[in-house]
């Protein structure tokens, strides 16, 4: 009985530990990974079209605007308050956006499109379908309009689906419930004693 027990702890403590890990996984985009660019809608002028041209590209519809980040200004969307965007310079080939933690609520994608925006260089677009993207991984943008334009916004549209607790949060309740179920487990138990 007591192997049960000290089992049951190992395996909250492992749990534990791993929920102190940070999530540092990234999700690698560039234009030769785009599912779609400026070329594959019919575009007269480099204006923003989002999200008219994400639904076209992607045979959608309904977007809605789940975050943006948009060089040189403050980000916007639903979950502007969840992510931070940094860019290489002001006039940006490459950037990270990356989930801020803690108790910020994350992107569950139901159906996630990533528009990556120039402007004035064409192609004026690259569209990603990120739907298997976890939202807490960070998005690394590299090789867009090198040395010949530049990352003007970053935008995910997308339908949103249920919205979960972060998964390291998740496995520390985990590890308390074990604990407690442990704990619970020894009090029952008879203890072995001398007879009488």
């Amino acid at each position: 009985m007591r192997t049960t027990f000290i089992t049951i702890n190992a395996i909250a403590a492992s749990l534990l530990m791993m929920a102190a890990l940070p999530v540092s996984a990234t999700l690698m985009l560039s234009p030769s990974t785009a599912d779609f660019d400026g070329t594959d809608v019919p575009l007269s002028s480099p204006s923003n079209c989002e999200p008219d041209c994400v639904e076209s590209v992607f045979s959608t519809s309904d977007l809605t605007l789940l975050y943006k980040a948009e060089v040189g200004k403050s980000d916007s969307g639903t979950f502007a308050s969840s992510y931070n965007a940094t860019w290489n310079s002001s006039d940006p080939e490459a950037g990270t956006i990356s989930f801020l933690g803690g108790s910020n609520p994350y992107i569950m994608c139901g159906e996630c499109y990533l528009a990556v925006k120039d402007g004035n260089h064409s192609p004026y677009y690259y569209f990603f379908d990120i739907s298997g993207w976890d939202g807490m991984e960070s998005l690394a943008l590299s090789g867009f309009w090198p040395s010949r334009g530049a990352i003007s916004h970053a935008a995910i549209w997308g339908v949103e689906g249920e919205h979960e607790v972060p998964e390291p949060a998740t496995l520390a309740l985990l590890g308390i419930g074990l604990i407690g179920f442990a704990a619970l487990r020894s009090r029952r138990q008879p203890r072995s004693g001398k007879a009488s």
